[in-house]
């Protein structure tokens, strides 16, 4: 029997939450030019993509994976992360790297952690070495969050107590009774700086005798993103401790990993000696290459092609080509139906399985092709959707105050496309802001998120126009002398009047 289109699982929009509610979530999982192979490689410790591409998802199928292979392989949000507690550890050093102990201790605390909540394995005397540790944070069995290693930390950095900070075992080279057993050793106070080396020493020598493999990899860096010099100097400090602690483990032959997933437009944002080396020779960068002459040449038809097959039998047999052409009409709103989708998206796979899921929502168990009528029934619903989408790109860049009025001159248009001179002229009508929030700001945030392109006028003679958007070049900015097109994803949510063979 042909299957609806309900039957299809497209997996959830957010990755997180695709871990959370999809069973076998690994099963639907499509591995873009052989990511998960990449991050088996010693090197590869980031995972870098624009926003919506697949991170979160990768490195939990990536830690899955691993789990059944016996490792301790897990991911730690930092999405509750305090910035400002840094400022506590910073002392006299004003460099983009000042933070470095700080997250260096976080993640030596954070294996310990993750050591500890599994130590089959492990020499059972050394665990009770590193539980009396971790009593210092008041993890016995439960939950240790990484952000609370930071604020516990600064707690005994900052109370002046005599006595008060971490009860960690002395641990000389040489304290080692017959058998190899750990000598047990009066336990001292020290504040983290003092521990950081020993700590790292015995988690070293741990993982050494036991042979257990250890990775762990952080996530939502991005949820407290902003765009000042703390921010960027705290990431860059970050991900600095990473690399580190990552050298030493290579070193000594350990396989281990923590890895950092973080956003490419962050990324982009920050200055320092050494980060292109930290990004170039240990990142792997997920793009799902939307930019191609034909739009089913992106991969993201590919993806969706294997979420169907991987959800029915019924078309196995079927090439993409031969797929689609079962269960998508061919034109939707004057375009090719291929067109259509690609075009409404920002180049990414959460705005198309958004778009799908959307359909399946309202058509889902009733019909076995996903027809024209559909989408532009829910455009507006999507069109919505891709407004919230790009205003919390936005966030961090701009402040919601500077948000809203950039979506204000936007609507001001009323048509699909705008010449400078134009919206010079609205935005000197609408007077926005407080005088701080300029043209060129608003025109060159908007761009960079793909709410508007620019258009090179061609004749057709020399290939017709020409229209350019970042999503397909990461490093493409906005020419202020051209002339520019409001995304067509846009168009509703922003009230812009369509084509009439776009309707």
């Amino acid at each position: 029997m042909r299957p609806k289109i309900g039957d299809f699982e497209f997996g959830e929009v957010y990755g997180e939450n695709e871990v959370l509610f999809l069973d076998n979530y690994s099963k639907y999982f499509y591995d873009i030019n052989n990511s998960l192979s990449k991050l088996d490689r010693k090197n590869k410790m980031l995972v870098i993509g624009r926003k919506g591409t697949g991170k979160t998802l990768l490195v939990n199928v990536y830690c899955n994976a691993k789990r059944k292979n016996n490792y301790i392989a897990v991911v730690e949000s930092l999405k509750d992360f305090v910035f400002h507690e840094l400022t506590h550890f910073q002392g006299q050093d004003v460099s983009s790297t000042k933070y470095v102990p700080i997250f260096k201790w976080m993640i030596l605390v954070n294996l310990a952690k993750n050591i500890v909540s599994n130590k089959k394995g492990f020499s059972e005397d050394k665990i009770v070495h590193l539980e009396s540790f971790l009593r210092s944070f008041g993890h016995v069995a439960g939950e240790l969050r990484p952000e609370q290693t930071v604020e516990i930390t600064r707690e005994y950095q900052t109370s002046g107590e005599v006595g008060i900070g971490f009860r960690f075992p002395v641990l000389r080279g040489e304290a080692k009774a017959k058998g190899g057993e750990v000598e047990k050793t009066k336990e001292t106070k020290k504040n983290y700086l003092e521990c950081m080396e020993s700590l790292q020493c015995f988690i070293v020598d741990m993982l050494k005798e036991s042979n257990k493999k250890i990775y762990v990899f952080y996530d939502e860096l991005d949820d407290k993103f902003d765009a000042t010099v703390e921010y960027k100097n705290a990431m860059i400090s970050f991900l600095n401790a990473v690399v580190s602690i990552n050298k030493t483990l290579m070193q000594n032959k350990i396989d281990a990993k923590i890895g950092a997933v973080i956003r490419h437009d962050i990324i982009n944002t920050f200055s320092s000696p050494n980060i292109n080396k930290i990004i170039e020779d240990n990142s792997v960068t997920l793009d799902w290459c939307s930019a191609g002459e034909r739009a089913s040449d992106s991969e993201i038809f590919d993806m969706i092609a294997f979420k169907i097959k991987n959800s029915t039998d019924y078309y196995n047999d079927l090439n993409g080509s031969n797929l689609f052409g079962k269960i998508f009409t061919e034109r939707v709103a004057g375009e090719h139906s291929s067109i259509y989708i690609l075009h409404r998206t920002l180049g990414r796979p959460r705005d198309a399985v958004r778009m799908l899921t959307y359909i399946q929502d309202e058509y889902g168990e009733n019909t076995e092709r996903f027809e024209s009528s559909m989408f532009t029934k829910i455009s507006k619903k999507y069109s919505s959707y891709l407004l919230r989408e790009i205003r919390s790109e936005l966030a961090g860049h701009l402040s919601d105050s500077e948000i809203d009025d950039s979506f204000s001159l936007l609507r001001s248009v009323k048509k699909r496309g705008f010449t400078p001179h134009l919206i010079k002229e609205k935005f000197e009508e609408l007077k926005l802001g407080d005088g701080t929030l300029t043209l060129n700001k608003i025109l060159s945030c908007l761009f960079k998120v793909g709410a508007i392109g620019n258009v090179l006028r061609r004749s057709k003679t020399d290939g017709g126009d020409v229209y350019l958007w970042s999503f397909n070049d990461e490093d493409l900015e906005m020419d202020p002398t051209l002339n520019f097109e409001i995304h067509c994803g846009l168009w509703d949510a922003l009230g812009i009047i369509k084509p009439k063979l776009r309707q």
